[in-house]
């Protein structure tokens, strides 16, 4: 974690959190060219992160979902809720279709994938500062599509609990029931009574209704 300096008054400070130093310095060089934003610091895990915020207390934290081993969805869920806390953009390659009604349900403010033109992600950035909500267009319309119905991958995301994701998640990878116990280090028990619950939750009938539904879900992410 590096400090970027002082700021003026009115400039929007950003966190970066991103696992690829490389990343996070190529972010930081072109929102110099930014009027108004000004880099705070790097973060590279979700310990840091939460340290930064409370050294840095940055406007913005830009948020890539993937930390290493670690997953940004955590941090997301451990931030501070409060009036003066940091809006939180999501800045990923994974996919906003699967994944947008999941991070706005956590809490984040927006979701820019990486690649898009560098004045798209600035003009994020100050209109989460202002505190609206950032998504493509494209987003809106199938987060509207779910909300009347039907079972589309970001709608996955926001029915089902952290830990029932993380399940789905290692069905869709093949794993057995035994196996996912010994990964989350549950007992099999427990990750029986999850799929029941994920199976409810996602009216589905039968074990290989579930485990193709896993399955697709898995392929949406790649």
């Amino acid at each position: 974690m590096t400090a970027s300096g002082e700021t003026g008054s009115g400039t929007i400070r950003v966190l970066i959190v991103d696992d690829h130093p490389v990343v996070s310095v190529g972010v930081e060089r072109l929102l110099q060219t930014a009027e108004g934003v000004d880099v705070a610091g790097h973060a590279e895990s979700v310990a840091a992160a939460l340290e930064a915020v409370t050294a840095l207390a940055p406007d913005v934290v830009l948020l890539d979902l993937t930390l290493g081993d670690e997953d940004g969805l955590e941090l997301l869920e451990r931030l501070p809720t409060d009036p003066s806390a940091p809006r939180v953009l999501i800045f990923s390659a994974r996919d906003p279709m699967v994944l947008a009604q999941r991070v706005l349900s956590a809490g984040a403010m927006g979701f820019v994938q990486k690649g898009s033109p560098i004045p798209v992600l600035i003009d994020a950035i100050h209109r989460v500062a202002r505190g609206e909500v950032v998504v493509s267009h494209e987003v809106e319309q199938r987060l509207m599509q779910g909300l009347r119905g039907g079972r589309s991958a970001e709608m996955v995301s926001a029915l089902l609990s952290k830990r029932e994701l993380q399940v789905y998640d290692l069905l869709g990878r093949g794993l057995t029931t035994k196996e996912i116990g010994r990964r989350l280090e549950v007992s099999a028990k427990t990750v029986f009574t999850h799929r029941s619950h994920i199976m409810e939750k996602l009216e589905l009938s039968t074990a290989a209704e579930l485990v193709r539904s896993a399955v697709l879900w898995v392929e949406a992410l790649r």
